[in-house]
């Protein structure tokens, strides 16, 4: 037997697409949802198409599906997938109300999201984000503070039911992807590597395990009580500034971005801790996941930063964010006067909080 027919890959992924009123003749380009991946492509027949292809064993991953390529509404969805079957079905146009059935990643994920429409207190307060999203927008300062306890309240019963779910399947691939694309956001980075290391070595087999294997790695470099990492770079007038310039203060490195909607709706409240403890002994440094400098600048402004604010513009490659095992934003860690950490990811009410539990009121 040739080494090319032993090293031959069989696809071993299938999507099958059901759409009503889909023409034949259009792009249907898929590929793992991250930057600069490769996108793969076939075309579409008349109600639908299908795609054939390949998934190493331990690379299961989030998947990009996009019918074209123009910024159209329901044009696209994203899903976990590995070795196995999709079978999507929509009413039209496009991807409209779609429903998933398949292998066991697609009746997870519809298992999990089943929970989280069941949930009672979820129901009753599904509008809640769309209104804060609004008031922040409108510049309503009044409503959005008047929405927050309302915010908090929905974000807690999500990372319960979150936890709930993934605490009774170890064995999921899903509870994997949900630690990473959900659990990371709303709690800590420890009490998410905590989840992590709860899943069987099945569960964490795909890329996605392994994107957090390592982050885990990371993070026990800058887990608290150890010392923060100094780094340098750049703020807006191009003078270097380093975290040890600090050194003597408390410091709140955050992590934001000006693309980020849950960064710009939360800086409401880091601007209202700093005005009222920078008197005290503490400050901010700013980092900043942008890669456009003119939209970062402008984010600052509008969202009144007055502390120091740095960026290599790099995008999600910052190297004080890389170096700090950042994988989502807002994040933040709160340095002492000696350089050690001491909090991290303190949000909301918890920022303040803390602040006057080391400051005072």
């Amino acid at each position: 037997m040739s080494l090319q027919a032993q090293t031959k890959k069989v696809n071993n992924l299938t999507v099958t697409a059901q759409i009503k009123g889909l023409a034949a003749g259009q792009w249907v380009y898929y590929g793992p949802a991250v930057r600069s991946a490769k996108m793969d492509s076939v075309k579409t027949s008349a109600g639908g198409f299908i795609i054939h292809t390949y998934i190493a064993k331990g690379e299961g991953n989030i998947y990009l599906f996009r019918i074209g390529k123009e910024n159209i509404a329901n044009t696209a969805f994203t899903m976990f997938v590995d070795r196995g079957e999709v079978h999507v079905t929509a009413g039209g146009p496009y991807f409209t109300d779609p429903k998933f059935t398949g292998s066991a990643f697609v009746v997870d994920d519809n298992n999990y999201k089943a929970a989280l429409s069941s949930d009672a207190t979820l129901a009753k307060t599904k509008d809640v984000e769309q209104k804060a999203m609004a008031a922040y927008q409108q510049k309503d300062e009044a409503a959005f503070n008047a929405l927050r306890p309302q915010l908090q309240a929905r974000q807690a019963e999500v990372l319960r039911v979150t936890k709930k779910w993934i605490a009774a399947h170890p064995n999921s691939e899903y509870s994997t992807v949900l630690i990473a694309t959900s659990l990371a956001r709303m709690q800590s980075m420890s009490a998410t590597m905590e989840d992590f290391k709860k899943l069987t070595p099945e569960a964490k087999d795909n890329a996605i395990g392994k994107q957090l294997t390592v982050i885990a790695k990371k993070q026990s470099a800058v887990a608290i009580g150890k010392p923060a990492p100094d780094f340098s770079q750049e703020n807006s007038n191009g003078k270097l500034i380093k975290l040890s310039d600090f050194r003597g203060k408390y410091v709140l490195i955050d992590f934001w971005a000006s693309w980020c909607k849950p960064c710009r709706a939360e800086n409401p409240n880091v601007v209202k801790a700093y005005n009222k403890y920078k008197t005290k002994n503490f400050t901010i440094l700013g980092v900043s996941l942008d890669k456009n400098k003119e939209n970062w600048l402008q984010a600052i402004q509008k969202d009144g930063l007055a502390w120091t604010e740095v960026s290599d513009l790099k995008f999600w490659k910052n190297d004080a964010a890389v170096k700090y095992g950042v994988n989502g934003i807002p994040a933040n860690f709160l340095v002492d006067p000696h350089g050690k950490i001491i909090a991290a990811n303190l949000r909301g009410e918890d920022l303040e909080n803390k602040l006057k539990e080391i400051l005072g009121s």
